[in-house]
């Protein structure tokens, strides 16, 4: 899904480029270099969220196991499992 919206946005920036060529300005490579330039800014700032959220999450689900979510026996009562069962925890974990 990223590459067609990187690709979307290439696209878009040639637009102003496709005026400058019929015009046969001298700021070509000027403009092209600019618009290159931001559209890198944009993926290395896009690209950079994705690591940030996902060890985000990795921490909020090791929070949960480790404080939340006893381990349970093989053989237990039931209303001792109502007790461990944690329904919200694993919801979320889910």
């Amino acid at each position: 899904m990223l590459k067609t919206v990187f690709t979307k946005l290439a696209s878009i920036m040639n637009f102003p480029l496709k005026r400058i060529i019929e015009y046969n300005s001298e700021d070509l490579d000027q403009v092209a270099n600019y618009y290159s330039g931001e559209l890198v800014k944009f993926v290395k700032r896009t690209l950079s969220i994705i690591p940030t959220n996902i060890f985000e999450k990795l921490e909020q689900i090791s929070g949960i196991l480790t404080k939340n979510v006893i381990e349970m026996e093989t053989k237990m009562l039931k209303e001792k499992l109502k007790d461990l069962a944690a329904y919200e925890e694993r919801f979320i974990l889910a």
